[in-house]
């Protein structure tokens, strides 16, 4: 998991606008589909895309992202991000997304 800080302003929209330019940066990208979700009452941005590097398997990923209002100052967002191999992927997919439906969040 990752935390990046930006200003007040920042949106959840903002975050999956930047996550769609880094997955276009991606080689053979394949969406296979990002959308809101809700864990414990809060909103994510889940992705999860498959892309092929040249001489390489192809790698699948789940990332998800939320944006937490820091009291009005800053904007805080959270990324997490699992991967499997994509001829597992079938079966370890399910693994990558309960790890990240069981994050919990403390903050302070």
């Amino acid at each position: 998991m990752t935390v990046q800080r930006f200003g007040s302003d920042f949106t959840l929209e903002a975050a999956q606008a930047g996550l769609e330019q880094r997955k276009a940066a991606l080689p053979e990208l394949e969406e296979l589909g990002t959308g809101e979700i809700e864990v414990e009452g809060m909103t994510w941005i889940a992705s999860e895309y498959g892309y092929t590097q040249p001489g390489r398997p192809t790698v699948v990923q789940a990332a998800r992202y939320a944006v937490i209002d820091r009291g009005g100052v800053a904007k805080d967002v959270l990324e997490i991000v699992g991967s499997c191999g994509a001829e597992s992927a079938e079966d370890e997919i399910e693994t990558v997304r309960a790890i990240q439906d069981s994050v919990s969040l403390t903050l302070t």
